[in-house]
């Protein structure tokens, strides 16, 4: 029954980009000495990230090439994500050793990230942090990864052991659900539909968002802190909804937990070039970018003139 429901939906959806949220500009900086350990196995931290360039970065990419990529199909921006993954590893090497003690790379997936209505593949980054320094590396490789893909923001979380002591980062509840049922409910083509229910279970789309993670089948979403029990209740009624519309066959586990969040963002009207990207750098770390950019450029035509 439910999948005969879904199919009367029309998702609110069509690709445009990935989350966007507008913070104070600011240079995340870190005492290097007297650094605190994390817990033991450290803390477990994200970079989500989409390849698929910002709708404003004209001067960045190009008019005639941007206005290539906000056209392509939502089958398209998965094969678009996959090409410039290995890009993205490059980023990675030239900035963390494989021998690095303070952070870890676990490896790439892909993602269906969604903001505001809207929803497009997207890649995490999932890493392990161990200390200040390694909290600084993860934000310097967020910023670098939005620069060269000319991001309007990158999206950083981290586990809530993760011992944060910027003031910049934001403290949010994050509320994650899974398929327990007999009947599989979040397959992709009903991600878009959970996430128009939720918009109209909240009366409006802003300050809405998802990430929907492909391998484990994890839906998760952010609220801050004084809305997340009153979403998290709002998401209940909308499981229990579903799983008296499915006749029981579909039930989703619900659970919820603190997290730590941080947005390193570029205005492209006021830094047509991704300027306030390298606010989050340091000199030497900035070397090689606008190489990694061309290559990015390249990617773009290349893709293009295979499809």
């Amino acid at each position: 029954m439910i999948r005969s429901f879904g199919d009367q939906i029309v998702p609110f959806i069509k690709v445009l980009c990935f989350i966007s949220f507008l913070i104070s500009e600011v240079v995340f900086a870190t005492e290097l000495s007297n650094l605190p350990v994390y817990a033991d196995k450290g803390a477990d931290c994200e970079i989500m990230y989409a390849s698929h360039p910002h709708h404003k970065a004209t001067v960045a990419i190009g008019s005639e090439r941007l206005k290539k990529t906000t056209s392509l199909s939502y089958e398209e921006t998965e094969r678009f994500s996959k090409v410039f993954i290995s890009l993205t590893d490059d980023i990675i090497n030239s900035l963390i050793k494989p021998s690095s003690k303070d952070i870890t790379i676990k490896g790439q997936e892909l993602i269906l990230g969604g903001y505001e209505g809207e929803t497009v593949t997207s890649v995490v980054i999932k890493t392990t942090v161990y200390n200040d320094v390694g909290q600084k590396t993860l934000l310097k490789l967020a910023a670098h990864i939005g620069y060269v893909y000319a991001q309007d923001s990158t999206l950083v979380i981290c586990s809530d052991n993760a011992n944060i002591t910027s003031d910049n980062w934001t403290r949010l509840t994050s509320i994650e659900i899974q398929d327990q049922g007999e009947e599989l409910f979040f397959q992709e083509k009903n991600i878009p539909i959970f996430f128009g229910m939720m918009i109209g279970s909240n009366n409006s789309p802003e300050n809405l968002g998802f990430t929907f993670y492909k391998d484990s089948k994890v839906f998760s979403t952010l609220a801050s802190s004084e809305k997340g029990k009153v979403e998290l209740a709002l998401l209940e009624k909308l499981s229990d909804w579903i799983n008296e519309l499915s006749g029981g066959d579909v039930k989703l586990g619900i659970s919820s937990k603190d997290t730590w969040v941080f947005f390193p963002h570029n205005d492209w009207q006021n830094n047509p070039l991704g300027k306030a990207y390298k606010n989050y750098m340091e000199i030497e770390s900035i070397k090689g970018l606008d190489l990694k950019r061309e290559q990015f450029l390249k990617g773009i035509d290349d893709f293009m003139l295979q499809k």
